[in-house]
């Protein structure tokens, strides 16, 4: 009876597993897209190969109630294995960076802010901030992006 081959050792050591990984990366991508990047693969190594590696490195989410576009992502348990061939996972990157006395690493790749949430739709339809904005913008000062009058491109200076 032959043994099985682990599944963190089919990530790296057989061809299929670490384009599908590569392809899906840490986020949640349509399948329409992970097709086009493996149309290599699939020509290569056949669509039931791949389809195999697939079932099982990834779980599948259906937007819309069914209706809309099928994305996957790689399943929890297979994300601690795939850190070599995909780097960091972005929950980790910012610990990652950081230094033992709490400095960021100098050659560190720049994080983009995060947006705010909005307290509710309503409120943001409405144009009312919420108490956590409010209380943001206070402790940063005026906006002074709407005391700034927009320029017509039209009118001339005189």
């Amino acid at each position: 009876m032959k043994k099985e081959m682990p599944l963190a050792n089919k990530i790296y050591f057989l061809p299929i597993y670490p384009d599908v990984v590569r392809a899906v990366r840490y986020g949640s991508v349509p399948c329409s897209e992970i097709l086009k990047t493996l149309k290599k693969v699939i020509r290569e190594h056949g669509q039931e190969n791949v389809g195999a590696a697939a079932k099982e490195l990834l779980d599948y989410e259906y937007s819309d109630g069914g209706r809309g576009p099928v994305y996957a992502r790689l399943k929890p348990s297979i994300r601690p294995f795939c850190r070599q061939i995909i780097g960091v996972p972005p929950e980790e990157e910012e610990a990652f960076h950081t230094n033992a006395d709490g400095s960021r690493y100098q050659h560190a790749p720049k994080v983009p802010k995060a947006a705010e949430p909005v307290a509710s739709r309503a409120e943001a339809d409405q144009g009312r901030s919420s108490p956590a904005e409010e209380a943001r913008r206070a402790a940063d000062g005026p906006d002074l992006r709407a005391a700034v009058a927009p320029v017509d491109p039209g009118a001339r200076s005189g």
